[in-house]
């Protein structure tokens, strides 16, 4: 016989089908009695009388049945006791609601008529509503009554049509925190259109809600994705009917066509089997396409043959696009084209020739919009409004400047993992910034996980970027000025995580580098107000660190980033120095550091935990023997430098500065 402890049998409890099974249970074992007590909240098929429901659940906290009944039967005792009411299980009238019970209410099931009564609701998490609602009339209720707790949004259909689908869409697209669930017993659209993934908060299933049970077709072994390859001279229509059959009563993951050249002036992929379509034509008519159902992607590349983007664009069902070739247009043509992008797109690829008169609206696509790449001349690319980007790459091919406003999105405290010793947030956004000859700025960089950039660039502000884990900034400017990042932007981004995964350890330090990659050419300068010796560098034993530049004499400070909270600076000297030995191991043995065009991990140890100090000259050529200096203890400890540093920066020795320094995170721990 198996023992199992309280907290399993806890969960038993809630599946328990009566109150006599209940009872039953209760005669078991003392162990059974305290898995009841342990609960919060009760059975629902059990104990509908209230006394019984308090005698053996004394810690009820949420309250789960019918509305109707709990007004009647619950005391006010167990009113002041719990805390929420969870009536989505049962159907019920609003009009029979007692006041006192609105404000405890968290989940309810109602009529669609009593769709306007919702505002009654000021903290309902949860709707399920019996019938077909107006999801404009919703939003407007939700806007109105500020109705900021609903987090879900139940319907339960007798059938859907595809016109009621696509307004369910647009309301979750502009609701993102909202979760949309649909459950119909018929559907005038396909099974596999119906419940395919538009959005991410809304999901739509053919149920019986009555009985209970799925609607589902009848059970077809599918075989394993596979990807094919056809190869043809001519497209026609015959080679459109081949390519359909080849598709047919497949599970295709990518279908690749190479055609030498296209003869169609309508090209149908409503018949086209396949997740993925890759179309590459060499020459030929212009490439015009009309429907689709299958393939949500969709990848084409021409050599001598426009594209009619508008065509490509206008099919609802893509939801990624790539365009590769030499030009989309007809090279005499002189008309002005606007490029709408579809609703639910959400990734755009176009490396090809952008012709000047050619616009992209991305309008329609600023909620849904996660990618996008671009070779482009155009001077000025606006990109503010897509606040769900997280991949960019844009290759300017203006000869005279290219301005890029990037999205700004609100912070929210990330989730983060360990791998590999580093912490990981829970999201990742990245920017890619090329051009050979025109100008570049670039405004909004401070929620960029990785950061690569290319060109004549002259500012680059880096001041909220605290959580830039990759930067490679390659500079042709006479001179790029980069503000770097400040602790205190570390400290307020992460207050809420037990770690601080990219602080070096406290010091008086105002400006910080700490990437695990981080690679700096050209004539890169950092401002800093404070002075050149208050920036650092992590140099820790999984980093990868290059930086070639003419200001290379402002990197004055290596240190390691912070691994464990309890790790910090004591005031007891040997402590230190154990620790700091133990540190410039670490940095010493880094072989993936190159500063200058010498790979160098040489320090000068501080009585500080993390610090090191150099002073990196470009034209040094021989041995320097340094100064001996003292410490504490009026011990003389000589360092001599290899032929790659000509001097030693001199500064002030820290721990001066330490003695009457409080740590930050003692100052954390007492407040808290």
């Amino acid at each position: 016989m198996v023992k199992l402890e309280p907290i399993y049998l806890a969960n038993v409890v809630l599946y328990l089908d009566s109150t006599t099974t209940f009872r039953n249970f209760t005669k078991i074992s003392k162990q059974t009695i305290i898995a009841i007590s342990m609960l919060h909240i009760n059975p629902l098929k059990v104990l509908r009388y209230i006394p019984f429901l308090l005698h053996y659940i004394p810690n009820l906290e949420t309250y789960e049945g019918n509305l109707m009944e709990a007004q009647n039967e619950i005391t006010k005792d167990l009113f002041d006791q719990i805390s929420w009411i969870d009536g989505s299980k049962f159907l019920f009238q609003m009009h029979f609601l007692k006041e006192e019970f609105a404000w405890k209410i968290s989940a309810l099931k109602i009529n669609p008529s009593d769709l306007t009564n919702l505002c009654q609701l000021r903290q309902i998490r949860k709707v399920v509503f019996q019938g077909t609602i107006d999801f404009g009339q919703l939003e407007k209720i939700i806007e109105k009554y500020k109705l900021m707790t609903l987090k879900n949004v139940i319907v339960y259909l007798e059938d859907i049509t595809e016109l009621y689908l696509e307004k369910c869409i647009e309301f979750c697209a502009k609701n993102k925190e909202i979760f949309v669930g649909i459950a119909a017993k018929r559907s005038a659209i396909s099974k596999e259109a119906f419940e395919r993934k538009v959005v991410r908060n809304l999901k739509c299933v053919l149920f019986d809600f009555d009985k209970k049970i799925e609607i589902y077709n009848s059970p077809v072994l599918i075989s394993k994705p596979e990807n094919i390859k056809l190869k043809y001279d001519v497209l026609d229509s015959n080679v459109l009917a081949q390519i359909e059959n080849e598709t047919k009563n497949k599970n295709i993951e990518t279908l690749h066509v190479d055609v030498a050249l296209n003869s169609m002036d309508n090209i149908s992929l409503f018949d086209i089997k396949a997740k993925r379509f890759e179309l590459s034509v060499t020459s030929g008519k212009s490439l015009k396409f009309t429907n689709c159902k299958s393939p949500s992607d969709i990848c084409v590349t021409t050599i001598n043959c426009p594209i009619n983007l508008n065509s490509l664009l206008s099919i609802k069902s893509l939801e990624r696009v790539e365009v590769k070739g030499n030009y989309v247009l007809e090279k005499t043509t002189k008309e002005h084209f606007l490029v709408q992008f579809p609703h639910p797109l959400k990734s755009f690829v176009f490396h090809t020739k952008f012709p000047p008169n050619t616009n992209l609206d991305y309008s329609n696509s600023f909620k849904t919009l996660q990618k996008i790449e671009l070779i482009t001349p155009k001077e000025e690319i606006d990109l503010c409004n897509c606040c769900e980007l997280k991949e960019i790459g844009i290759t300017s091919i203006s000869k005279t400047k290219c301005v890029l406003t990037l999205p700004y999105t609100k912070y929210t405290t990330p989730i983060y993992r360990y791998k590999h010793e580093w912490l990981y947030g829970s999201f990742k956004k990245t920017l890619f910034f090329k051009s050979e000859t025109a100008k570049l700025e670039v405004t909004n960089v401070g929620f960029f996980t990785e950061i690569d950039i290319e060109g004549n660039i002259d500012k680059l502000d880096m001041r909220e970027c605290a959580n830039c884990q990759k930067l490679r900034l390659l500079s042709t400017a006479k001179e790029t000025v980069v503000m770097p990042p400040t602790c205190y932007n570390y400290r307020s981004l992460f207050i809420c995580s037990d770690n601080y995964p990219y602080i070096l350890f406290n010091n008086r330090l105002n400006y910080i580098y700490v990437a695990k990659n981080l690679e700096i050419c050209g004539n890169v300068k950092f401002n800093c107000k404070i002075g050149v010796e208050e920036i650092a560098f992590c140099v820790d034993e999984d980093t990868n660190l290059l930086i070639d530049s003419v200001f290379i004499e402002q990197i004055t400070l290596l240190g390691l980033r912070r691994r464990r909270i309890t790790e910090r600076y004591t005031k007891n000297v040997e402590t230190n120095k154990q620790l700091s030995d133990e540190v410039f191991e670490v940095a010493k043995n880094n072989t993936n550091i190159r500063i200058g065009k010498y790979k160098t991990a040489i320090t000068k140890k501080t009585s500080d935990l993390n610090l090191y100090a150099t002073l990196l000259r470009k034209k040094s050529k021989d041995s320097v023997s340094v100064k001996p200096q003292k410490d504490h203890k009026n011990k003389t400890i000589q360092i001599t430098k290899s032929s790659h540093i000509q001097e030693l920066l001199d500064d002030e020795n820290y721990e001066d500065d330490f003695d009457d320094f409080e740590d930050e995170d003692d100052k954390d721990i007492k407040s808290n």
